[in-house]
């Protein structure tokens, strides 16, 4: 069972990504979506509870705000695999510096064919 961590201040994506869970195996309870950068970064300066995944949406307005979101989720979780998301390619650099492991455009591919790569589903034991 993976569990989610998504922040993003984009209008419609709260309403994204409940429909997507059941489709990656994910459960409501086991996913956290944050809208406030600064809390976000707050929330993980006292280690917090781990997730599998983390999706950081890059936006141009605060996008100095979302890319210190993911140095605090790369400094308090180092294993945590970063999905960072954007608009256009030019934070595809500044997202991997920050610590993302992977960068991608919102119309480029599937997000949860990223998810899946990221944190691929276990199979059934048996």
């Amino acid at each position: 069972m993976k569990s989610l961590f998504v922040f993003s201040v984009r209008s419609g994506m709260p309403e994204t990504y409940p429909q997507l869970l059941p489709r990656l195996g994910i459960k409501q309870d086991d996913c956290l979506f944050a809208r406030d950068p600064d809390p976000t970064a707050e929330m993980f300066k006292g280690k917090p509870r781990k997730y599998d995944v983390y999706v950081v949406d890059i936006m141009t307005t605060g996008a100095d705000q979302h890319l210190a979101i993911i140095r605090a989720i790369r400094s308090a979780h180092g294993d945590g695999k970063i999905l960072a998301l954007g608009s256009g390619k030019e934070f595809a650099a500044p997202a991997e510096q920050a610590g993302a492991d992977t960068f991608m455009c919102f119309g480029d591919g599937s997000l949860k064919e990223a998810i899946e790569q990221l944190a691929p589903t276990e199979a059934p034991v048996g």
